[in-house]
């Protein structure tokens, strides 16, 4: 009899695992390990070469797929790993993330509305881009309008006035208007373009600022270039007829022929 060395009962000498504790008892299970070597020894010896050859090559192909497979399950192990630890460093940084723009929503959102009801839009825009909280700026029920503003009328806007007669907006200051014009004019001639969708968004009352927009860069085409409305209808239509994107080369080439339309008309000629 033997004792076992982990709960001290009484045991078999032959034991190799405890049957109170299944703890493994070392001596025996060594003892049964090297019979067994010495079993498939002397098993060895009775076979003639050729049999001994495959069995031992049958042997080193076992033991090579057992080596490949721990190296596989090992490395889906660390994939999995790394996989769980990216999924939890992206939805901590997501909610980090959402956490600072609730923050700057709640820190801003009067100073917005204060923009807002001034119409002072060019604020609004500089105050709301690159900032962290224009993910909880989403719900905020003036952002349809700011994106459409920030989509075109920006550019119009801010280009530069010709409104005197004396004054005449230079190339690259045209270019820049006419583009935010064929921006703003597309919100009603294209269909299904992102700032269209952000007007069929709007308020009503928001609606009514856009369709302002709308006027003035239908003004300027007609009273400042000379176009009629079929000819910058059709324009629009080009720069827009690759599914819905502006082709902004296409854009700078009609701005470039039209500088000349409208800087004649600015100098009378």
């Amino acid at each position: 009899m033997a004792e076992c060395k982990n709960c001290g009962a009484q045991i078999s000498e032959n034991d190799a695992e405890c049957p109170y504790c299944h703890a493994m008892q070392y001596d025996a299970a060594e003892a049964q390990y090297m019979d067994k070597l010495y079993s498939m020894e002397d098993s060895m010896g009775e076979l003639d070469d050729d049999a001994r050859g495959i069995v031992l090559k049958d042997i080193a192909r076992n033991i090579l797929i057992i080596l490949a497979a721990s190296v596989v399950a090992v490395l889906i192990g660390i994939l999995a790993g790394y996989v769980k630890y990216l999924e939890y460093n992206a939805s901590y940084t997501d909610k980090k993330k959402v956490i600072e723009a609730m923050d700057w929503y709640d820190a801003n959102i009067e100073e917005l509305e204060t923009y807002y009801n001034r119409r002072d839009f060019a604020a609004m825009q500089s105050m709301i881009s690159g900032t962290k909280g224009r993910d909880a700026l989403k719900n905020w029920i003036h952002y349809p309008l700011y994106t459409v503003y920030s989509y075109g009328f920006s550019d119009f806007e801010n280009a530069g006035s010709s409104s005197a007669s004396d004054s005449k907006l230079r190339d690259y200051e045209f270019t820049r208007k006419y583009r935010g014009a064929v921006d703003v004019i597309a919100i009603k001639c294209v269909k299904n373009i992102y700032s269209a969708k952000q007007y069929n968004e709007c308020t009503d009352e928001d609606k009514v600022i856009v369709d302002e927009w709308i006027s003035e860069a239908e003004k300027f085409m007609t009273d400042e270039i000379g176009l009629t409305r079929e000819q910058y209808v059709a324009d629009i239509k080009d720069i827009y007829s690759d599914g819905g994107y502006s082709d902004y080369t296409k854009a700078r080439m009609y701005a470039e022929k039209y500088y000349e339309m409208y800087a004649g008309k600015r100098n009378g000629d």
